[in-house]
């Protein structure tokens, strides 16, 4: 079986509250299942997109997928899984080692980078778990990582303090400091990497 999967992950401030979403359809493109997860308060936008990743990976290995048709807006997430950037956090280095191991599992894993408008719904999931964290609720909007360690806890900043309304927040803020490539020079069609 063949599926089509969007992933997202969003940060509300980089470290901040974060969460990670999948979207799974099948090739005729019914749904067949939306994990969100939220990861806790002090999450970095590179962990929320490797996450969303690993629980794609794992949900259709539930699902007995042969063939996955991955897509992701993290054009830093699609070349650092192919091995064209390299991994320069250690913890992100063990995470995607773990990726890898899950890929393995599957006859064909296809990741290609999309722009943002075209992964609107697994962006749209991304908020919705965390706007539903900043509220305190919990349930199926609410997956928390067991890794998190405050499952379900209201998202706070690094002082604890409850964070402020969303308003017009963007799940991908400017990143501080060294800038980094996470946007395509050309903006044209998908970016495909066949990997396994």
């Amino acid at each position: 079986m063949k599926l089509l999967i969007n992933i997202d992950g969003g940060c509300r401030g980089n470290p901040g509250p974060g969460s990670s979403a999948v979207v799974i359809k099948d090739e005729t493109g019914r749904l067949l299942k939306e994990e969100g997860r939220y990861l806790g308060p002090l999450t970095t936008n590179n962990k929320a997109e490797f996450t969303a990743l690993h629980v794609a990976l794992e949900c259709a290995r539930e699902l007995r997928a042969d063939e996955l048709d991955i897509r992701s807006d993290s054009l830093l997430l699609v070349k650092q899984y192919s091995g064209e950037f390299r991994i320069k956090n250690p913890d992100l280095a063990a995470l995607m080692t773990q990726i890898r191991a899950l890929a393995k599992h599957f006859a064909r894993v296809r990741l290609s980078h999309v722009r943002r408008e075209l992964n609107r719904e697994a962006d749209a999931l991304a908020n919705r778990v965390l706007d539903s964290a900043e509220r305190g609720e919990s349930g199926p909007a609410v997956q928390p990582d067991t890794a998190a360690g405050r499952p379900g806890a209201p998202a706070a900043d690094r002082q604890g303090r409850a964070n402020p309304p969303a308003g017009n927040w963007s799940p991908k803020p400017a990143a501080r400091g060294k800038k980094h490539a996470e946007k395509p020079a050309d903006a044209g069609g998908p970016e495909q990497l066949t990997l396994f």
